[in-house]
């Protein structure tokens, strides 16, 4: 039988070729191995070689990164007062994804009057990750201030990605960057802005706003206008910010102001461009100065037969501006405003509501939203959740094969993929069986997962820590779906 991709991946597929490197801990252990190890005077306390902390090609995997937490576990306990050894334990939790107990044992080191930078470095990535943003800015302008030699572009990287997400891209204007650094292409959209900061919204008089999805499945689509024009848009936490179909940007007056390559599934390649759209509106509400990415839509038209005009995607970044619930139960997204008192309108409306599970999130790169999940009983397991996913046989989930081997999933037929997308079909791809999965603890049973070839799911370059999983529509359409982005969790009802 056939198993048909709907939708192809719109996440480690639309950034991962411009943000290499964003957040990846691997180099601060590199550099820890050779800073730290200067100050020890006996043999015995040299840490690790850097061939132990840092993967070989193809081995970013949660067995690799297991090994080297064992081995570095067992050099911190016989002495856990010498600080490369805590650097090194804490670099391979926060590979597996370990955040918090990387902070603490980092947390010793960063006490000291002079903290090394490699444990400011780490302890700026974990803080930025659970959306801590003041603290991050603050230990990244310490290490450019005191350590810009070794430090210094991994430090303006950081600001970059800080200011990027509390849209302080005035400050942006600060920053420079090689024209060879891989977020280069980020920071030229940022500083095009000028004075003016994005995402500025205009309600209306509406204290919130309800917008009914023109479909639900495969995936949810909204109507919107850009710059005045009509269109559809799908709802894909897997995209950064506004995506627009690069054949209407010359209808719309949008601009290319940087472009980059873009990655996407099955190890495919486009051009993607970064903008910005004057205007965009949806549900009554109007939102101005608008980061655009710029990508190909080919194949939306097959995706989607039934709908037309979809030249737009609502990612993250846009989500982002405000308290959203994507309530597929009622087939309906649904915007407040981020502070008090669209907080308030939350807490009331969920006293009615029947809450299944509130699920912590971290928040990687530029857009990736991550959460604890299992497989067939495995816990712990690093989730994207990105619901811009959808297969025609109810697979909610996407599965590396060494994930399917953690959790006794045997390999199945493989066949060409057909269907459409932005990914194009140039892979191949199964469904298979699982007897659980889901985030947290909400498992759904006798499910579906999916498989195809290329390494779209190794996100390590640009997240630092090893993604196990990715978790779609056919999971998150079981519920009404809550991101709460200052809390940093998630909240499923039904």
């Amino acid at each position: 039988m056939n198993k048909q991709l709907t939708t192809k991946i719109m996440s480690a597929l639309l950034c991962t070729g411009f943000l290499v490197s964003t957040l990846t801990a691997c180099q601060a252990a590199d550099s820890s191995s050779q800073q730290v190890s200067a100050k020890e005077s006996e043999a015995e306390k040299t840490t690790l070689s850097s061939e132990t902390l840092t993967a070989a090609e193809n081995e970013h995997t949660r067995e690799y990164y297991q090994k080297q937490l064992e081995t570095a576990e067992q050099q911190y306990n016989r002495d856990t007062e010498n600080e490369a050894y805590a650097l090194q334990y804490a670099q391979a939790l926060f590979s597996l994804g370990s955040f918090d107990q990387a902070q603490e044992i980092i947390a010793p080191l960063m006490n000291n009057k002079q903290p090394l930078p490699e444990a400011s470095y780490l302890s700026a990535q974990i803080h930025y990750l659970n959306g801590n943003y003041d603290t991050a800015e603050e230990l990244y302008n310490g290490l450019l201030e005191e350590h810009s030699d070794s430090f210094g572009q991994k430090a303006t990287v950081g600001l970059q990605m800080v200011y990027y997400q509390t849209n302080q891209y005035s400050k942006a204007q600060e920053l420079s960057m090689e024209d060879d650094d891989s977020t280069k292409p980020l920071l030229d959209m940022m500083q095009a802005f000028d004075s003016g900061d994005p995402y500025q919204i205009d309600w209306n008089g509406k204290e919130k706003t309800e917008i009914p999805f023109t479909i639900t499945d495969p995936l949810p689509i909204i109507p919107i206008e850009v710059n005045g024009v009509k269109m559809n848009a799908l709802i894909d936490t897997g995209g950064d910010n506004l995506v627009i179909d690069q054949k209407k940007t010359a209808e719309l007056g949008i601009d290319t102001i940087a472009q980059d390559t873009g990655s996407f599934a099955g190890g495919n390649t486009a051009d993607i461009g970064f903008g910005k759209a004057e205007s965009l509106s949806m549900g009554g509400i109007d939102i101005h100065n608008i980061p655009v990415m710029i990508g190909p839509f080919d194949g939306f038209t097959d995706a989607f037969p039934d709908v037309d005009n979809i030249h737009a995607i609502i990612g993250t970044n846009v989500l982002q501006q405000f308290i959203p619930t994507m309530d597929y139960t009622t087939g309906q997204l649904v915007l407040r405003p981020r502070n008090e008192v669209g907080q308030s309108q939350l807490k009331e409306e969920q006293k009615t509501e029947e809450i299944a599970e509130k699920i912590p999130f971290t928040l990687a790169s530029t857009h990736y939203m991550f959460a604890k999940g299992s497989i067939n009983g495995y816990d712990g397991l690093n989730m994207f959740v990105d619901s811009g996913l959808a297969a025609e046989d109810d697979a909610g989930m996407i599965l590396p094969e060494e994930t399917m081997d953690l959790t006794d999933i045997p390999m199945p037929e493989l066949e060409d993929a057909v269907g459409g997308g932005m990914g194009g079909s140039d892979y191949q791809e199964a469904s298979f069986d699982v007897d659980s999965y889901g985030l947290g603890n909400l498992q759904l049973k006798n499910g579906r997962g999916f498989y195809f070839t290329g390494d779209t799911l190794d996100m390590y370059d640009d997240t630092g820590f090893i993604t196990d999983a990715l978790i779609s529509h056919n999971y998150l359409k079981q519920y009404k779906w809550t991101i709460d982005f200052d809390a940093m969790d998630m909240t499923f009802s039904i």
